[in-house]
């Protein structure tokens, strides 16, 4: 194994500490209960996200952790009605979609809550903030493809993995 494998295994192992203890505050700032806190904790920690996909490089890790980390901002922007937490959120959602696309019907659910939520307390203004990150790093994404494939595609040219096709 090489110095770099090591360095990423630990940089996801630190990313998924941080994410899940943000996970764990989304939970007291939602229940207003400490006891969430725990619950929280140990429920995620003894999840596969950390029990076995840590010490591997794959995505499946850090899309988890960067879906706890919107999660974090989501619940921050419903308590405290920061529009930057919004952002915040949509970022780390969005790239937690390039990661693992299967998350974009999350992302999807989410906007569609959202838009309800907002809708309800008169600020349908603030959907834009969600919105961009998703369209920007979504969008470039796109044109890149298109110049240089010349086709329009989300993420990947096929619906599975190139050497899927194959067999």
């Amino acid at each position: 194994q090489s110095a770099p494998l090591y360095i990423m295994v630990i940089l996801q192992i630190l990313l998924d500490s941080i994410s899940a203890f943000l996970l764990c505050i989304a939970a007291i700032k939602l229940t207003g209960n400490r006891f969430a806190f725990l619950f929280c904790f140990l429920f995620y920690g003894i999840g596969c996200t950390i029990s076995v996909y840590n010490k591997f490089i794959l995505t499946e890790s850090v899309s988890a952790s960067l879906l706890s980390i919107s999660i974090y901002f989501l619940v921050d922007f419903y308590i405290k009605n920061k529009n930057s937490s919004l952002l915040y959120s949509s970022f780390f959602l969005t790239w937690a979609y390039f990661c693992r696309p299967v998350f974009f019907p999350f992302i999807v659910l989410v906007f569609f809550i959202l838009l309800i939520y907002l809708l309800n307390q008169r600020k349908i203004r603030l959907i834009v903030f969600f919105i961009l990150p998703f369209a920007i790093i979504q969008g470039s994404w796109s044109v890149r493809n298109y110049l240089l494939k010349e086709k329009l595609f989300l993420l990947t040219e096929t619906t599975y993995y190139p050497f899927y096709t194959s067999s």
